[in-house]
């Protein structure tokens, strides 16, 4: 019997690539992928605030009141397209049940 295993992926390094470092859970992680995953959360929950928190921005700093003004203007019209498109979906879906219910009567 040998000693010898068989060669796995993670025995090779790729050349320029740093190595995984290990997590609090023992697992490794790419060293990239909690600032890639972070970054946009933080994005978006900074263009929430900023949404939220628009008027009373407006009132504060009075400049700000045309492109917050647009910005608040945009994302409203946004939720009320998404609005929409859920309340289609959901009547399409009804309407599949619907049809799935009668087929078995």
């Amino acid at each position: 019997s040998s000693d010898r295993r068989p060669a796995e992926a993670a025995d090779y390094d790729t050349p320029g690539t740093p190595p995984p470092r290990e997590t609090t859970t023992g697992t490794t992680q790419a060293p990239g992928f909690l600032r890639g995953f972070a970054i946009p959360v933080i994005v978006v929950a900074l263009l929430i605030i900023l949404y939220l928190q628009g008027p009373r921005l407006m009132k504060t700093v009075p400049g700000l009141a045309g492109p917050l003004g647009s910005y608040i203007e945009t994302v409203d019209g946004l939720r009320g397209w998404l609005d929409q498109q859920a309340q289609s979906l959901l009547i399409r879906l009804d309407a599949m049940a619907r049809q799935g219910g009668d087929a078995g009567n």
